[in-house]
């Protein structure tokens, strides 16, 4: 048996099959492109940015939504932490004041 007879042969011409025609403005890379990270952005130097900013405007504008809706989320989760860390310290300080004076007053 030879190993001739397990190998699969293709045709060297690739068929022609119907495919969906490109608009006018020329075909769309199928790759989705992805705008740089918050990081990427603040290390990037100006002229990468702008060219970035350049290639994909619609892109660029989105990301800035996103970073401003972010930047707002995180200042209101902030302020809140803050505020539940501020009632918490308060609340067990004078928890533990109030346990070291009883303490103190029994040993008298």
């Amino acid at each position: 048996m030879s190993m001739d007879s397990n190998v699969v042969k293709f045709p060297l011409t690739v068929s022609r099959r119907r495919r969906k025609p490109y608009s006018q403005r020329g075909p769309k890379n199928r790759h989705k492109l992805v705008f740089r990270s918050y990081e990427h952005i603040v290390e990037a130097d100006d002229a990468e940015l702008l060219s970035d900013v350049c290639f994909d405007m619609d892109r660029a504008e989105s990301k800035l939504r996103r970073v401003k809706q972010r930047l707002k989320n995180v200042k209101e989760e902030a302020a809140a932490q803050i505020e539940l860390l501020t009632a918490a310290d308060a609340k067990l300080g004078a928890a533990i004041i109030v346990a070291l004076l009883s303490t103190a007053s029994d040993r008298n």
